[in-house]
């Protein structure tokens, strides 16, 4: 599932001609959609414990999960200042091909999806987004609801949980993001390479949080 979800940037750039900057915007919405789950999983272990609702519990997941939210919309914050700065930046430079940028401002348009029929959205970079989405939701069931794994954590074994994951995914997509810079945008080669680093890294993290958890048996 990781592995499809991702390969949809790089279907998008050699078929759909995106530009690589709505990569950048795409795995910045990636991290947010990781954000959401964190706070799901928060929630949720902390109301559950050994299997009974738990209402200390589900206040201190409450009052954590509020705590995260905080520190985590800092982050995200400052990365997406990180990618508008790097597209003020490298849309200025000559070595960039104006015509594999097209306008780096167009992620507007992710944030308008029911204006689009569907052959539109499945040609856009939305459908990205929506299929990483997905990934993370069948992740979710079969990883934590399914496996049970809320019956035995607590909602500060998530406080940091995401930052490892999102850490090693962005310094990944940052070098990336650099590569193309130097190569001016114009190698399919290089987006390729970039993403493939990124799904290695996420399948790499997905291991090792599977393997942190034994599944729950009551």
């Amino acid at each position: 599932m990781i592995i499809c979800a991702n390969s949809i940037p790089v279907i998008g750039v050699i078929f759909f001609k995106w530009s690589p900057y709505m990569i950048l915007l795409i795995y910045w919405g990636e991290s947010l959609i990781i954000g959401i789950f964190n706070i799901l999983k928060m929630i949720i272990s902390g109301a559950i414990q050994d299997r009974r609702f738990s209402p200390p519990g589900f206040a201190a997941g409450a009052g954590l999960s509020l705590f995260f939210t905080f520190h985590y919309g800092l982050f995200m914050f400052v990365h997406g200042a990180f990618i508008l700065l790097f597209m003020i930046i490298s849309s200025s430079a000559d070595i960039v091909d104006p015509d594999a940028l097209n306008n780096p401002f167009a992620a507007i348009s992710l944030l308008f999806p029911w204006d689009m029929t569907p052959v539109e959205f499945l040609e856009s970079e939305f459908a990205a987004i929506a299929a990483l989405f997905i990934s993370h939701l069948v992740s979710f069931y079969l990883n934590f609801i399914k496996t049970g794994e809320f019956n035995y954590t607590t909602a500060d074994n998530y406080m940091l949980r995401p930052y490892k994951r999102i850490i090693v995914m962005h310094l990944t997509i940052i070098f990336g993001a650099f590569a193309l810079f130097i190569s001016g945008f114009k190698s399919v080669v290089f987006v390729i390479i970039w993403i493939g680093l990124k799904i290695l890294s996420d399948l790499k993290m997905q291991v090792s949080e599977t393997k942190k958890y034994p599944v729950f048996t009551p």
